[in-house]
């Protein structure tokens, strides 16, 4: 793999892939809590989450791999912009609990189609402990309008 950039903020290296890599990828959306299914390409990975390529734009929200990903279940999209003809985004990885792993699966194996959670109920629960616990990493994610921009 070759290094294509080197963060100095965080000191991690991210590396191209060189074959393309597809994954398939659900995301519940922390603005009207929801789940809705994507489809990206994986541009980069670093030690601590990859970056994608999409035709559409994925909200912010917790991300599960419909297949485990080098080895990770779970992330957060951090960002997500219109880059050109697609969008590009950034996954953090992070790890769930075996109860919030259960409780996860449990209430999306209930939820009919995309239909929004109950933001009072166990899923909304679960989003707010996620963002209690990543802290950092969540702020600013909930806002109201998509973190989006055209990149001339």
């Amino acid at each position: 793999m070759d290094t294509v950039k080197h963060n100095q903020r965080k000191g991690l290296k991210r590396y191209s892939v060189p074959l393309e890599r597809n994954c398939s990828l659900g995301v519940v959306t922390f603005q009207n809590p929801r789940a809705r299914d994507y489809f990206a390409r994986i541009v980069n990975i670093s030690a601590t989450g990859i970056g994608i390529a999409s035709e559409q734009g994925i909200e912010p929200g917790l991300i599960w791999f419909k297949e485990s990903l080098y080895g990770k279940k779970y992330g957060v999209l951090i960002w997500c912009r219109l880059e050109g003809l697609l969008y590009r985004g950034g996954i953090q990885f992070i790890h769930l609990t075996q109860a919030e792993d259960e409780c996860f699966q449990s209430k999306l194996s209930k939820q009919p189609g995309q239909a929004p959670f109950d933001p009072e109920g166990d899923m909304g629960m679960l989003i707010a402990s996620l963002k209690e616990r990543f802290g950092r990493e969540f702020n600013g994610l909930d806002a109201s309008e998509p973190r989006e921009r055209r990149i001339s």
